[in-house]
């Protein structure tokens, strides 16, 4: 597996080996070793449509949690931004293409919030994270917020977006 660390602090990009024959391929989706301090504790998937927007979502104190995500079926835009206020990197965020072509995974820590565009119908999209679910620790960002300056790389009135992430705080 190839690990490469991206533009934000913490960020990386996985992109396993293929081992490809006459049968089809073979490769690792999550090898412990590359990632030592990061245990599975709750794996999620979910499938949107295309033009979806599901995000900007984590998980506040004491329950916060890293992300190991991955597309299973089709392609996603994926967002990360950066809320550590403490951070240089704050406010800054990454835009990279997951595709069930490259099977890329992208690592996000703690510290990060994180939401996907769905560009296909039916994108199957997998999260691994090291914590449980805890409803009173969800948070999110809006995804109108201007503070962070996002460049998006689709006209915004076309997502389709859940009320509940309609309704998230501004940061």
């Amino acid at each position: 597996m190839i690990i490469e660390n991206l533009v934000l602090d913490g960020i990386q990009l996985l992109k396993p080996k293929f081992h490809q024959d006459n049968r089809g391929y073979f490769l690792e989706k999550l090898n412990s070793n590359h990632l030592p301090s990061f245990s599975v504790k709750q794996i999620n998937q979910s499938i949107s449509k295309k033009n979806v927007f599901r995000g900007f979502h984590f998980q506040k104190s004491p329950e916060e949690q890293s992300k190991y995500v991955w597309v299973e079926k089709g392609k996603i835009l994926d967002i990360v931004i950066n809320i550590q206020p403490d951070s240089q990197e704050y406010k800054k965020y990454i835009i990279i293409e997951l595709s069930d072509e490259d099977n890329h995974h992208l690592f996000i820590p703690k510290g990060f919030a994180h939401g996907f565009i769905s560009m296909c119908d039916d994108t199957k999209v997998y999260y691994a994270v090291d914590n449980f679910y805890n409803v009173d620790c969800d948070s999110g960002i809006n995804y109108q917020d201007e503070s962070i300056k996002i460049k998006w790389p689709v006209d915004i009135k076309d997502l389709i977006v859940s009320d509940k992430d309609k309704n998230l705080p501004f940061l």
